[in-house]
């Protein structure tokens, strides 16, 4: 009887107990826990590095940094940007794709046609745009001379309005709503971007409307790690 209740309690001791094949499968399935809590360790590090050295990014050809501006604003804004000083292109230059340019900011009818005095026109115009927001590009002495304006008055309040049809009458009309939009304050928050280099017209949208650069991740960072390698030059 006694050999009997030590069988049935050296049995029931076998049984609970985990076998050879089940303790190496536990351990297996632990060891994979912890290697993949690791590997994911290794990669919020990673990305931390990655953005403490500062890497800057190269902008694809459709890289836009900014918000889009308010209304006709973003129109001028783009506009503008038709210059991209960062990647060395201008869609100005090139009579067939400055009319895909033109025809996408709506200033171009679809059928309309664009000589290449009328680009030369167009040219002048963008650079006279460019310099109420960059000091450093003058404005062209012919820019905006030949702009007729007549007066119109919609719901009793009058305003200006282009007396040209066509891609001349929709450019003067983008003037004058940069010249309102200056006079009422709404063209405070459209800026260029502070790097020399750059110089790409992004709408503000920080609280206090200090903005100065086109995008932190590239000219913003760029100008923190100029900062940084001249602390380091300078105390070393």
């Amino acid at each position: 009887m006694r050999r009997q209740r030590g069988s049935s309690s050296g049995g029931s001791r076998r049984k609970d107990a985990p076998s050879g094949i089940a303790t190496g499968a536990l351990a297996h399935r632990s060891a994979g826990r912890r290697l993949g809590r690791r590997r994911r360790v290794l990669q919020n590090t990673a990305v931390t590095s990655y953005h403490m050295k500062m890497v800057t990014p190269m902008r694809s050809l459709d890289w836009d940094p900014s918000h889009p501006a308010p209304g006709v604003l973003e129109v001028v804004r783009r506009f503008a940007n038709t210059l991209d000083l960062y990647r060395g292109r201008d869609l100005l230059i090139d009579l067939e794709q400055a009319k895909i340019a033109l025809r996408g900011l709506g200033l171009l009818a679809e059928g309309e046609q664009l000589a290449k005095g009328e680009l030369e026109r167009v040219r002048r115009v963008r650079s006279a745009v460019r310099s109420v927001f960059i000091e450093e590009e003058a404005a062209p002495a012919r820019g905006l001379s030949a702009l007729e304006l007549r007066i119109v008055f919609l719901g009793g309040v009058g305003g200006l309005k282009a007396t040209n049809a066509g891609l001349r009458g929709r450019l003067t009309d983008l003037c004058v709503e940069v010249v309102v939009a200056d006079r009422t304050g709404a063209l405070s928050r459209l800026k260029a971007c502070a790097n020399p280099g750059c110089r790409w017209l992004f709408w503000d949208t920080s609280r206090p409307g200090t903005g100065r650069w086109c995008s932190m991740q590239v000219c913003g960072g760029q100008h923190k790690a100029r900062r940084y390698r001249a602390r380091r030059k300078r105390t070393s």
